[in-house]
């Protein structure tokens, strides 16, 4: 499968986040939970939810928020705040097939950048799609910037979740 690449500069921000597993149902209900406990904090929600790849198993549930609100450690919820920096986007790509595009991002700029922080889930569709962008939040951007990279297809991602230019169509 071919990834677009694109290059750009993050903003700060300042998320609440719990932990999750890489399973779309857990994190639809933990995205939920934030927005609650970001409405009954009286903070502002500024985006969209993310996730933060800890591992390949273990990630996290971001929402980007304002206002002078810190969770509380018993409540399970967790607050980071990141700086603005250069990041290498990838994608669009589905979550099933995050772990391919991570090791073929990792092989392709490992050398040549130092990453800045575990890459990011955005922009995804949580209608049962889980398709969005991978951000690599980095110390500086390469020299030599490709715009597409080539991951070998483990087939990985059920068909019907793919976007419409991948989909399969077997003639009958």
């Amino acid at each position: 499968m071919q990834y677009e690449l694109r290059y750009l500069e993050l903003e700060a921000r300042a998320t609440a986040w719990i932990e999750s597993s890489l399973n779309g149902p857990e994190i639809e209900q933990w995205s939920a939970r934030l927005k609650a406990w970001a409405l009954i904090r009286g903070a502002t929600i500024t985006g969209r939810p993310l996730l933060v790849m800890r591992s390949p198993l273990i990630t996290q549930v971001h929402l980007p928020i304002e206002g002078n609100v810190r969770p509380h450690p018993e409540t399970g919820v967790g607050f980071l705040e990141t700086h603005a920096g250069p990041a290498i986007l990838a994608g669009p790509v589905h979550i099933l097939d995050i772990r391919a595009l991570d090791r073929e991002v990792r092989s392709e700029f490992g050398a040549h950048c130092e990453f800045a922080g575990p890459p990011e889930f955005h922009d995804w569709d949580a209608r049962g799609r889980f398709n969005g962008w991978l951000h690599y939040p980095v110390s500086k951007l390469p020299t030599v910037r490709p715009t597409m990279l080539a991951v070998p297809d483990l087939g990985m991602t059920p068909v019907a979740n793919r976007p419409a230019r991948e989909r399969v169509v077997l003639a009958s």
